[in-house]
């Protein structure tokens, strides 16, 4: 039973990030309606820990009990895009955020996908994320940045002065990491091309 619980335990994290996913996009879009909630903020704060939470931990106890798999890399690679894009999407609505940053978003998920499929394609791995550092800091100030966004528009400064340095900053350095890595994969076929010749 203990075996059973602990080979789920990580899908389970992910699955209650799914879950917890429409949850937080309804209360973060009646947040963003009602405006300096304190109360439905403090039931906002806590779910977001939960989810982030979720995030964290998930792939950690699937690398502690050796029980990575296939399935639990896409089935979290697909919680964190579903977390991510539709919590942006949410703010995007309310005229918070410009829509050019939806493609931002989509760009770093899908660049980091398809590069980390063409580099474990070129080194006859099976599929295995290809995680940069830089890429893990944007990702983990993707994950953040609706929370700021969300405290700072209905408690501090409708302005958005932190909200904006993160957002730019964001876009900034996805921007120089993206094609960093577009590099890095292209260099893996150098090697092709010179056998060939």
């Amino acid at each position: 039973m203990k075996g059973l619980l602990i080979k789920n335990g990580a899908n389970a994290l992910t699955a209650l990030r799914i879950i917890g996913t429409p949850v937080a996009l309804f209360v973060t879009n009646t947040l963003l309606d009602r405006n300096q909630d304190t109360e439905l903020f403090k039931f906002f704060a806590f779910l977001y820990i939960l989810i982030c939470f979720s995030d964290f931990f998930d792939g950690k106890v699937a690398r502690k009990y050796g029980i990575v798999s296939r399935f639990g890399t896409v089935f979290d690679l697909i919680a964190d895009f579903c977390f991510v894009v539709f919590m942006h999407l949410v703010i995007m609505i309310h005229g918070i955020i410009p829509a050019w940053f939806m493609i931002v978003i989509i760009d770093r998920f899908f660049n980091f996908i398809i590069t980390s499929k063409i580099e474990t394609d070129c080194t006859n791995q099976r599929f295995k994320p290809k995680f940069d550092k830089a890429g893990k800091y944007i990702a983990a100030a993707m994950y953040i940045l609706p929370f700021i966004i969300s405290a700072e528009y209905c408690f501090l400064d409708q302005g958005l002065f932190i909200s904006k340095l993160f957002l730019y900053g964001i876009t900034g350095i996805s921007i120089v990491t993206s094609i960093l890595r577009i590099l890095t994969v292209k260099s893996f076929f150098v090697p092709k091309v010179d056998k060939l010749k």
